[in-house]
Order: C-alpha cells, then structure tokens, then sequence
C-alpha cells in the first residue's frame, strides 16, 4: 500500500516537473486610439483577446518542444474614429519577422505572415498581402499605407507560423500547409495547461489508497 501512494506520488512529480520545464513565451500588443479588438491564438488555442486601444495585456503561451505553431491574429479597427494601429511584441521586443512564416501566392515558404483585409466582419476580402510582420502598422506605414480603406473600419486577419524555442528557426522545417481561421496548427500543442491538474488528478488516487489503507487497518484488528 506504501508503494501505491509512493508511487502517486512520484508520477504526480515526474509530470509536474515535465510541465514545469516547458518554455513560457510573452506576447503583447500597442494598438492605436479608437476602438480596436484584437484576438491572438497559437496554435489552435487563443490566448488573448483585448478591445481598447493603446496597449493590450500580456498573453501567456507555454511550449515543451521548439518548433513552428500555428498563429492567427485578428484585428479590427471597428468605428469610424481614432486611428488604426497594430505592433506585436514578443518577450517584451518588437517580434522578429524570422521567428514568423508562411507560405505566399505562389506556395513559396516566406518569412511573415499571410495578411487578408477585409470589410469589417470579413464579409468580403479586400487584399491579400504575404511576408506582413506586424509591427509599426499604421496608415501612414507599409504596408497599410500601400492600401486605400478610407480608413474607417476594416479588419486584418494575419495567420502563418511563429517559433516557439531555442535555436534559430528554419523556413525548411515550417508545416507544410498553410493555416486559415483559427484551426490547426504544427503540432497542435503550442498552448499547455498549468500544473495544477496534475496534482489535481493525482489527490483522488491519494484519497483511494487512503481509504484502502483505512479498510486493511479494521481488518488487521
């Protein structure tokens, strides 16, 4: 019976220190004034969602394995007020456009993002541009300002794949697929839970061998 629950023990352990050891990555955004939203998955799990302006919160994802994970980032500009403005931030810097890919017209692999326009609620695409790193868009910078919205609101889905990891990312090891919507993603995996539920799941069986223990005492008297 000791066994047993020196047993729970040690894998409630050995699975809490797996997930303890996992990477811990930090995204964040500025927006520009009026009233934006911004959505951010990675890989197929989003992880933060804001609607304001100026700057978002920090979004957490956690990874155990480097490698490419599906991203997708949504933004709206939604009135006809303010200023559009999108720059996302990776660990606390500007993200590197090495550390994001996609695949562009021709189904050449790029460094980037996809970035599709749109009327507001994407019921129509407007443009379609490839290679987009999203940082210090504004209209008066490109590549917005290669574009003609008038300016009121529209809305920028960007997807493709960001490295999450040591070492330096490579376009020869992105999936080789390109993602759309908020589905999918290299491993499916970007995105892990705390260990909490592990030790969650571990005091049940504590309780069982307890309980079990309990009963061999009555019996032995």
């Amino acid at each position: 019976m000791r066994f047993i629950r020196l047993l729970i023990f040690v894998t409630a352990a050995a699975l809490t220190a797996v997930t303890a050891s996992a990477n811990t990555f930090q995204f964040s955004a500025l927006l520009g004034t009026g009233s934006q939203t911004l959505s951010l998955t990675v890989g197929g799990v989003q992880i933060g969602s804001y609607t304001g302006s100026g700057n978002s919160p920090t979004y957490i994802a956690t990874e155990a394995t480097a490698d490419w994970y599906s991203i997708v980032i949504d933004y709206q500009a939604s009135t006809n007020y303010g200023t559009p403005g999108l720059t996302l931030y990776f660990n606390s810097s500007l993200i590197p456009i090495a550390d994001l890919a996609s695949y562009n017209a021709s189904g050449t692999t790029v460094n980037g993002l996809t970035g599709t326009y749109c009327t507001p609620t994407c019921g129509s695409t407007v443009v379609t541009d490839y290679g987009e790193r999203p940082v210090n868009d504004s209209p008066n910078a490109l590549p917005w300002s290669s574009y003609s919205f008038n300016w009121g609101p529209f809305e920028e889905q960007l997807t493709g794949y960001v490295w999450l990891g040591t070492g330096t990312p490579s376009l020869s090891t992105v999936p080789a697929f390109q993602q759309s919507g908020d589905s999918g993603s290299g491993d499916g995996d970007a995105v892990e839970p705390g260990t909490w539920w592990l030790i969650a799941t571990a005091l049940p069986l504590l309780g069982i061998s307890k309980l079990r223990l309990n009963r061999a005492k009555v019996h032995a008297c």
